[in-house]
């Protein structure tokens, strides 16, 4: 069920975030984690979404998938990564299908593109996983330089230093812009056919 809205303009003009999803509806609850630790984040720190209430779904079928789909206390792990406003309204950065598994490992595009925007060379960043024999998937990001003359072996020998080995991208490619919709969001779908057209 839904879980999440915002509600209708006001007459008097009362305008909300686009890109949020809203406030919960009460009695539900949400809860921002920590994707490697666990614990409850502050606001305006990006994390898992898990949620809590009537209109959560009870439980899979096959028990076993619920041991890592449910807390103790009967918290969801939605598997999408947000974060809440000091407003408690929510925003979805990303979906569990965005998630890269890689050798095994899962990666939160998310995280990476964190760490690749803490640089002070990169404007903007997009990370999303591409088919690989080896590996199942790699890790490959587009990135929006401050400078067009940044040399991008800067930019992964730089995020080395914050992420561990299979997070970091294999590839990566310096584009003019990245695909967004009219809300600002990326439009993941449109970004690897501008990966395979960017040879630079």
């Amino acid at each position: 069920a839904q879980i999440a809205a915002n509600p209708m303009l006001k007459p008097s003009g009362v305008y909300h975030p686009k890109k949020s999803v809203g406030r919960l509806f009460p009695p539900n609850e949400v809860e921002i984690r920590d994707s490697e630790t666990g614990e409850t984040l502050p606001k305006k720190e990006v994390g898992l979404i898990w949620l809590k209430g009537p209109q959560v779904f009870d439980g899979y079928q096959d028990k076993e998938l619920n041991k890592s789909a449910f807390d103790k206390n009967g918290w969801f792990n939605t598997g999408d990564y947000g974060h809440l406003n000091r407003f408690n309204q929510l925003f979805i950065e990303s979906r569990r299908t965005d998630r890269i598994v890689t050798g095994g490992e899962n990666v939160d595009p998310v995280e990476v593109e964190k760490a690749l925007n803490s640089l002070p060379m990169v404007k903007e960043s997009a990370v999303f996983g591409l088919p690989d024999p080896k590996w199942g998937e790699k890790v490959v990001a587009l990135v929006v330089p401050e400078d067009q003359g940044t040399i991008l072996t800067d930019i992964k020998s730089s995020i080395k230093k914050t992420l561990q080995g299979f997070k970091i991208p294999k590839e990566i490619k310096s584009v003019r812009y990245l695909p967004k919709s009219s809300l600002g969001k990326i439009k993941r779908g449109e970004l690897k056919e501008l990966f395979n057209n960017t040879h630079i």
